[in-house]
């Protein structure tokens, strides 16, 4: 068995998801080039203190108006996980998405509601998985499509 898996995409030629990471990597350093910053070797690891299931954790204040910007943040760690998971998350899932060749025959309603499915996929798998809002969002934006199916 290969190191790289070939996927076949519905439609056009199938593409491999290890060279999308490697390429998703390579984008990253990039960034952190110009940026003068220094990623540090585990940019692709599940950072310690990454929040998983957190299944019996009480339930969070959701009044966001009230909370200074500091409170707010640690909250949403507890019900998203770490932003940087997220972002890793959210943008290999997003990076997958336009490497097929469907991508560019989708209208923009489709793609945003894929990129923010993408992204609410990204906090169930680093925050906590079982977020009801994270769930709701999904459905949300998967609605949004639907309605432009009969459009």
């Amino acid at each position: 068995m290969s190191k790289h898996t070939k996927v076949q995409p519905i439609m056009g030629e199938p593409f491999d998801v290890n060279q999308i990471d490697e390429e998703f990597a390579g984008l990253v350093q990039e960034a952190h080039d110009l940026a003068g910053t220094d990623p540090g070797p585990e940019r692709f690891r599940r950072r310690q203190g990454s929040v998983g299931d957190s299944q019996g954790t009480p339930p969070i204040p959701r009044d966001d108006h009230e909370v200074p910007i500091a409170n707010l943040l640690s909250i949403r760690r507890q019900t998203h996980g770490n932003f940087r998971d997220n972002a890793r998350l959210s943008q290999a899932l997003k990076a997958t998405f336009r490497a097929t060749a469907s991508w560019d025959h989708l209208d923009d309603v489709e793609k945003e509601s894929l990129d923010m499915i993408a992204l609410k996929i990204s906090r169930v798998l680093s925050g906590r998985s079982l977020e009801r809002q994270h769930w709701e969002d999904i459905e949300g934006y998967a609605r949004l499509a639907l309605e432009e199916c009969g459009a």
